[in-house]
């Protein structure tokens, strides 16, 4: 069902239905009356942070990159070799069998098991090939969804905003949760229907929060970031910067904020605006969505990335995929990289099995 049924199910308040409405849409390019946006936010709503609270959501001291860090210092302790700044060019293929990959300076690396968590595009188009996959494979691919129309904008703000609904620039607990602009459903479904119609908001939506209430590591003292998850431009926005146009709509968004905290624009030091390109070519978000494919319901659960291939093996022998195009999607959760390491490992205990079978077979 939509997230707009849901909701008005369950609640009268059309504040109340807003501010919930925004996890049955964040990253996804359908508004809250689209079926299927209630799975979203349940998508949202099933993670802890390990506290035993189901649908808790943390900051990860030091930023995001921290989390990235932590995954290298685990696997070099294991170790691992980590190498940055080495793109791959093409997954090395011996006997339609996977066995490394090879880089665009045209170093090839060797191994017994390869694991891509790139978008389904990048993996199976670019790196395997069409001319290694099955046709039906290829079409699923080819056909995936992926748009977006997701703007990022960070901001460094002198100051915390002064909300007039609770006034004072000093730290309080309502900058400590997610400061949400959407006012009502009606509101979030309207920033929609003008990306679908093929311009940026006139007011867009917004899933905010200020890190650095919790994490002081983040900017110098007194300062503050806030982050600005914000919806819609139009999806075909990845294919051109559009910096003008972004920056008059970060301005409108910006201008939202000003109406309930009068020295929200005023606070504001540096802004970073991240649109649909520079999350495509920056990061290889194709389309820029954030869960390297959209979570609607011909593209969930088995059929993630495709049919007959959910389990986090692929159509190529020694590739796994472990990508937010898997299940369960996108998010910090881990569960795509750690059901590929298991299909992996079983795969591995499997071959070697066998491989016990036909030795004892062969014995006089």
């Amino acid at each position: 069902m939509s997230i707009a049924d849901l909701l008005d199910d369950w609640f009268e308040s059309p504040q109340v239905k807003g501010a919930l409405a925004v996890n049955g849409v964040i990253g996804t390019w359908a508004g809250p009356c689209e079926p299927g946006t209630a799975y979203v936010m349940a998508h949202h709503s099933i993670g802890d942070i390990g506290d035993g609270h189901l649908g808790n959501w943390g900051f990860q001291e030091g930023g995001m990159g921290a989390v990235a860090d932590a995954i290298s210092r685990a696997a070099r302790e294991q170790g691992a070799i980590v190498r940055t700044g080495a793109r791959v060019a093409r997954v090395l293929l011996e006997g339609g069998r996977a066995v490394g990959v090879v880089l665009d300076n045209g170093d090839e690396i060797r191994a017994g098991v390869v694991v891509t968590s790139l978008h389904p595009q990048t993996a199976f188009l670019a790196h395997v090939g069409r001319e290694n996959l099955p046709g039906d494979f290829v079409s699923d691919i080819e056909h995936w969804k992926t748009r977006s129309g997701v703007v990022k904008i960070n901001l460094a703000l002198a100051e915390l905003p002064d909300f007039t609904a609770d006034p004072g620039t000093n730290l309080a607990e309502h900058h400590t949760g997610s400061v949400e602009m959407a006012p009502s459903m009606g509101y979030i479904e309207r920033a929609f229907q003008d990306a679908r119609e093929g311009r940026a908001a006139a007011r867009p939506f917004c899933d905010g929060v200020i890190p650095t209430a919790f994490d002081t590591t983040l900017c110098p003292e007194g300062t503050h970031i806030m982050s600005l998850f914000t919806q819609w431009v139009p999806a075909d926005w990845s294919a051109e910067p559009h910096t003008e146009e972004l920056q008059a709509y970060a301005d409108r968004m910006i201008d939202c904020y000003n109406e309930v905290a009068p020295n929200f624009k005023s606070s504001i030091l540096h802004t970073d605006i991240v649109g649909p390109y520079q999350m495509e070519h920056e990061y290889g978000l194709i389309g820029g969505n954030i869960f390297h494919g959209e979570l609607s319901l011909e593209q969930l659960f088995h059929m993630r990335p495709a049919p007959g291939y959910a389990d986090y093996r692929t159509p190529v022998p020694g590739l796994y995929y472990a990508s937010s195009a898997t299940h369960a999607g996108g998010g910090v959760c881990g569960i795509p990289g750690m059901q590929a390491a298991r299909a992996a490992i079983a795969d591995k205990k499997a071959d070697a099995k066998a491989a016990r079978r036909r030795r004892r077979a062969r014995r006089p």
